[in-house]
């Protein structure tokens, strides 16, 4: 982190990491490496998890929950306490989304790994196959992770958005709440706490609210990076104080803290030499090229989210556009276009409550015409304008030309009776 005003600075980072490797691009940062930003959420975690509480951090891709995580975990472990993560995308079906049985034991499987208990999971799981197969999951908690430990263990569920892959997959939260029922009535439960971490609403996850444990959960805020906390990359240059902060300031205005995206500048900054002209040049080169927002990975990530020509992706296509023009658009996490621009990572609310992009490297990626491109013909609001000429021209002429037609004949006979005529 950079030093107050007098106090001495040491830019230098360890021998074994090159200027330009001191960043990590492209995956979990590592707890004690050197480049990893602390900031408010590590905190706030560290004290929710303390206080036994359930926490939840839904955020986009690329916002740094796996890292996030990492620190928990080892803070935990280095604390005595026990851990265990379940990534949700690891735990396959084989094809067969009907199978709940074989997805909560593979949950159950993980955490005993996790934890390395030595226990014959699979055959208490065949003792209890009387039982459906979320309460066998319910009672796996009671009878064999809590019956086999003695200390706090907490279990983090990542990619839990793939739990919107099944058709069982709100059962998981409804177990959950129902461990911190339990509390009440047994307090070793109270050893018991659980993390989710992921993309999704917490309304899509569980939208019972009486068996969802969101409800009463801690929401962790996991923020963009300030100035204040980028600051803390600033070794990775290896050079004097004023001149990394100059790179940085130029770094932050155009990916506002965004953790991949400040990473990966800073890490093209380094590699080229250091020097805040080459700021521009890097985030042109990596993010804004010829090929668009199909050649970045998190671009085209986002890309593809808001390409998928479903109703709602229309609807959020149509949002953004107006965001665009400059358009004051409201947040509402519970209108479902919103809620996919926020996830997709591509824009967040203000302290107005006002949507807009994220940072200018969004803004510039899917300008007005990369929505104009990339969003469908709406043949229904077409037809509706098709119609609406074809009223404006068809009744004057109809009225005009055609309605007068047999007046106009009656009018001319000469011999015509006068009483029809009138």
């Amino acid at each position: 982190m950079l030093t107050p005003k007098g106090a001495p600075y040491n830019p230098t980072v360890p021998k074994v990491v090159q200027a330009g490797e001191f960043f990590v691009v492209g995956g979990p940062v590592q707890p004690d490496r050197p480049c990893y930003v602390e900031r408010a959420a590590d905190a706030e975690l560290a004290r929710a998890v303390r206080e036994q509480r359930f926490c939840y951090v839904l955020a986009p891709r690329s916002s740094g929950k796996s890292s996030l995580m990492a620190r928990a975990i080892r803070a935990l472990r280095q604390d005595g306490q026990l851990a265990a993560v379940v990534d949700l995308a690891q735990i396959g079906l084989r094809g067969n989304t009907s199978d709940a049985g074989r997805w909560y034991y593979s949950i159950a499987y993980r955490i005993l790994r996790e934890l390395r208990l030595k226990i014959d999971l699979q055959a208490w799981w065949q003792e209890k196959s009387g039982l459906p197969s979320e309460q066998r999951f319910s009672e796996f908690f009671w009878e064999v992770l809590l019956a086999n430990t003695t200390t706090p263990v907490t279990v983090f569920f990542d990619e839990v958005e793939r739990a919107l892959d099944v058709p069982f997959g709100a059962e998981l939260f409804a177990t959950i709440e129902a461990c911190y029922a339990r509390r009440v009535s047994e307090p070793d439960y109270a050893r018991l706490n659980f993390v989710v971490l992921g993309v999704a609403s917490a309304a899509s996850l569980a939208a019972d609210p009486s068996l969802s444990p969101f409800i009463d959960g801690q929401f962790i805020d996991l923020a963009d990076f300030t100035l204040a906390e980028c600051m803390q990359l600033a070794p990775g240059f290896r050079l004097p104080e004023d001149e990394a902060r100059a790179i940085i300031e130029r770094v932050f205005a155009w990916t506002r803290g965004q953790p991949y995206m400040t990473q990966k500048v800073a890490r093209g900054v380094a590699r080229k030499g250091g020097r805040p002209d080459d700021v521009d040049r890097v985030v042109r080169e990596q993010f804004l090229g010829p090929s668009g927002p199909q050649g970045e990975p998190l671009l085209n990530h986002v890309r593809s989210l808001l390409s998928d020509g479903r109703a709602t992706t229309r609807q959020a296509l149509a949002l953004l556009g107006k965001i665009a023009r400059g358009a004051a658009v409201h947040d509402d996490r519970s209108a479902p276009p919103k809620e996919l621009l926020r996830l997709s990572g591509i824009v967040a609310a203000g302290p107005d409550g006002l949507l807009s992009y994220r940072n200018r490297i969004f803004g510039e990626a899917f300008d007005p015409r990369w929505i104009g491109g990339v969003r469908p013909f709406d043949w229904r609001a077409a037809g509706a304008v098709a119609a609406l000429l074809a009223v404006a021209v068809v009744v004057p002429l109809w009225y005009g030309r055609y309605l007068p037609r047999p007046y106009i004949r009656t009018l001319s006979v000469v011999t015509q009776d006068f009483a029809v005529a009138d």
